[in-house]
């Protein structure tokens, strides 16, 4: 064999290298959904320019013709890989392997045919060296039926098929994706173009088959549409999962924890345009939403509740992670369900906040009069330390009330005294019910004689202060047995209590409306 450089196969030579490239980084990517068939179209589209490189140097009919052949054990399996990753891109099915083995027995025949054409001429029939154009000198196929009516149908056939899912693509596919397909689309169109101007010998060259070199063109559009910022494979992978109008926010992630898709919904939740975040890794698109992005970015799949803030509104969100498994069980991505909690959290919160008060007066109740005393004691044996006052509270003569008139009436005594409890002493002293008529104020901070005071004018106000039931008014008092942490020289609060029922007993015995202290 011999060759003859021309500078026609320079642009076929960088076709290939081009093409060669990108399938290195196809394959190196193959984890990424679409990349196996994108690579194997690369390797093929390279075959095929670097070897009609080759056909176009030889000299001579039978070395043009032995490297036109070579050039179809890359151009038969083409189609058949574009037609793989068209299909992946779009969301369909693979081809059935019956129907895959059907359409593959096209090129296999057709490579078949064309090494023994000899025998049966239908790849080609007098082919013959074209030199219209010398120094360049150029293959006339001649070719035969086969090639005529099978080779060229198939391959017809199969491009029609590729664009007619992008066509699809386009028409349904929300506008964030038109584009992505639209580029596709033109991928797909323009060796298929190239093609046909091939087979019906367009002029002005009739014999060069521009095809291999719009594979490379077509190549790099095919990149620019499914590889974005980050160079990976880019889809709506989970798009037909989406309801456009669901309240929920739903947010759509590769394998690689990069945004693919939204819906609506979930903009309003963020607050934030996210069409120029698809492509972007979860760490710059939700670098402002610190528990949204800690969630993303370690797989949990359990519920998890973080906030959210909107302006000045705090929200918070349960975030449900499931796994995006295409049609033949492949794990290719995950989808984040964000549903708003905000309600739930608060009736929650409203409900701990009720189990730990009393139903009738909205103190606490005594459960948790006893937790937050033994904090305050803690508090107060701090170095040096610090006075701390505890006083029981019982109203005096609730049992004749309640007989004379109804239970109801004792409840309203009850919450009257809470609530002049609430209007004189401090916020910070702890108010809770012991007992069905005892109350228990602790005073931190306080003397027992600063407590006193403070007691007095409950004493005052609550003995001035009558209720009405029917026709009588009815004046109110209570009995007041009071103790420091120091004076009662004890440990505990039920320590303090014991010494302070004592004071009370004193209160009582002395005919009630008074305060004892020890």
């Amino acid at each position: 064999m011999s060759f003859q450089f021309t500078p026609y196969v320079i642009p076929l030579i960088i076709s290939g290298v081009v093409l060669g490239f990108l399938a290195i980084y196809g394959w190196r990517n193959r984890i990424d959904p679409g990349a196996p068939a994108f690579t194997g179209a690369m390797i093929s589209a390279m075959g095929w320019s670097l070897f009609y490189a080759l056909e176009i140097a030889g000299v001579g009919l039978e070395t043009k013709i032995f490297w036109a052949d070579v050039q179809y054990a890359f151009i038969g399996p083409l189609p058949l890989f574009w037609l793989a990753a068209s299909l992946r891109l779009t969301g369909h099915k693979p081809l059935q392997r019956l129907i895959a083995l059907g359409l593959a027995a096209v090129p296999v025949v057709t490579n078949v045919l064309l090494w023994t054409n000899n025998l049966h001429h239908l790849a080609r029939v007098k082919p013959s060296v074209d030199v219209s154009f010398a120094p360049l000198t150029l293959l006339h196929a001649d070719y035969g039926y086969w090639i005529k009516l099978a080779w060229f149908p198939f391959m017809l056939f199969i491009f029609g098929w590729c664009v007619r899912l992008y066509v699809e693509a386009v028409v349904v596919s929300r506008a964030t994706y038109r584009t992505q397909y639209i580029l596709l689309l033109v991928a797909t169109l323009l060796p298929l173009t190239a093609g046909q101007a091939y087979i019906l010998a367009v002029p002005p060259i009739n014999n060069i088959n521009f095809t291999p070199m719009m594979f490379s063109i077509s190549a790099l559009i095919f990149l620019a549409a499914i590889y974005r910022r980050s160079f990976r494979f880019i889809m709506p992978l989970a798009r037909e999962s989406l309801i456009e109008n669901m309240s929920d926010g739903m947010l759509v992630f590769d394998l690689h924890n990069r945004l693919l898709d939204f819906n609506p919904a979930v903009v309003g939740i963020l607050d934030k345009p996210l069409a120029r975040q698809l492509g972007n890794p979860a760490s710059e698109a939700f670098k402002e939403h610190t528990g949204l992005l800690q969630y993303i970015e370690k797989g949990e799949q359990e519920l998890v509740e973080f906030p959210i803030s909107k302006g000045s509104v705090l929200s918070t969100y349960q975030a449900r992670r499931s796994e995006v498994i295409d049609r033949q069980g492949n794990h290719v991505g995950k989808t984040l369900l964000l549903h708003d909690v905000t309600l739930q959290v608060a009736m929650v919160e409203q409900l701990k906040a009720q189990s730990r008060l009393d139903e009738l007066t909205w103190v606490f109740n005594h459960r948790t009069f006893i937790e937050e005393a033994r904090q305050e004691i803690v508090r107060a044996r701090r170095s040096p330390p610090h006075p701390l006052t505890l006083a029981l509270v019982d109203t005096d003569k609730l049992g004749k009330i309640n007989e004379s008139y109804g239970y109801s009436s004792g409840e309203r005594v009850l919450q009257m005294l809470t609530a002049l409890c609430s209007d004189i002493l401090r916020t910070e002293d702890i108010i809770g019910r012991l007992s069905s008529n005892t109350f228990a104020i602790l005073f931190p901070e306080t003397t027992t004689e600063e407590a006193c005071i403070a007691l007095e004018r409950l004493r005052q106000n609550l003995a001035a202060s009558p209720l009405r039931f029917g026709e009588d008014e009815v004046y109110i008092t209570a009995s007041y047995g009071v103790t420091g942490l120091i004076q009662a020289e004890v440990e505990t609060i039920e320590g303090m209590i014991r010494v302070a029922e004592k004071a009370l007993v004193s209160a009582k015995a002395a005919g009630g409306n008074c305060i004892i202290s020890i």
